[in-house]
């Protein structure tokens, strides 16, 4: 799918509003915060509102947490290749546009960047490498003035 990434119609599927711009701001935070949760403790993770909110973390979490694709954990390469292949094939499949578009390719890269063990800022310039430059400097708005108003710091910054 990599090679989808560079393509015209990536690129029209991607299309946001400015409507779409802002909810998908809350969309990237809320995946970072719950990437963030992953790489600290694997194992409460199931307890989020994104996740009940999201089909396919809801599935990509049953699978590798209750290991129902593999039991045995030297196999999880091939168990994030064949979640790979199914989001894939979902998202390929359907005629996503827009925002919902976008969401599902961000859940994507949530799982790859997992199996890579990627650190949270790398996993975050990933995603918005996605949404283009004006949208990373507008997103990195977003986010300071939310760290601000919830007097947390989140990422690091």
């Amino acid at each position: 799918m990599d090679y989808f990434y560079n393509s015209i119609e990536f690129n029209s599927r991607s299309k946001l509003s400015e409507k779409e711009k802002i909810e998908l701001n809350d969309h990237i935070y809320s995946i970072l915060e719950l990437y963030n949760k992953y790489l600290k403790n694997k194992k409460d993770i199931l307890v989020s509102q994104i996740i009940d909110q999201s089909y396919l973390l809801k599935i990509g979490f049953n699978l590798l947490i209750t290991n129902r694709i593999f039991v045995n954990d030297n196999d999880s390469a091939l168990q994030f290749y064949i979640l790979n292949k199914i989001f894939k094939f979902y998202v390929l499949s359907g005629n996503y546009r827009g925002l919902v578009f976008l969401k599902k390719i961000i859940i994507i890269e949530f799982f790859k960047g997992i199996e890579k063990e990627n650190n949270l800022n790398i996993f975050k310039e990933k995603i918005l490498s996605l949404c283009g430059e004006k949208f990373r400097r507008d997103y990195l708005i977003f986010e300071k003035s939310k760290e601000e108003s919830d007097g947390s710091i989140l990422f690091g910054h």
